[in-house]
């Protein structure tokens, strides 16, 4: 957990992060989704993240979704409407969401099937939190994270 935690830190946590990831190798551009391809400096280790519509708080690893709330009061309490389907019961952020100031989707199985993605809930600071994302080709998106430029 502390690692993913970590890699999301490092993926959206700073605006050097981030100018890290734009500057990576483009593996895949659809709609609504662009993944990119960086190589850690001292390890050599290659990553993939998907970009949702140049956006950088929201990002698609092979793991999870992340949705970063830095700035915005972090993250509380949340709940997640897919598609059509009701929405799912109100959760408590963990403690690495509150330590992060993300909220992290871990049901990839069902959100690479899905078109959108409604997440509604309340920040630290008792803001809401309402999102609304077109995720249409996150399949495709996830696809290209798990596969052979990516490895």
């Amino acid at each position: 957990m502390f690692r993913i935690a970590m890699l999301v830190l490092l993926a959206f946590g700073t605006p050097a992060a981030a100018q890290s990831l734009s500057k990576g190798e483009v593996v895949f551009t659809g709609t609504n989704w662009r993944v990119m391809r960086t190589k850690d400096g001292m390890t050599d280790k290659v990553t993939c993240t998907g970009i949702w519509r140049d956006e950088y708080r929201v990002q698609l690893n092979a793991e999870a979704f992340y949705i970063n709330r830095k700035g915005q009061g972090g993250v509380d309490a949340y709940h997640v409407r897919i598609d059509d389907a009701p929405a799912k019961e109100m959760v408590l952020a963990t403690r690495t969401e509150r330590d992060i100031s993300a909220i992290m989707l871990k049901n990839i199985a069902e959100l690479v099937r899905a078109k959108r993605l409604r997440v509604s809930g309340i920040s630290i600071l008792q803001s809401a939190i309402e999102l609304y994302l077109d995720i249409a080709d996150i399949a495709e998106a996830h696809a290209a994270i798990r596969g052979p430029k990516c490895k």
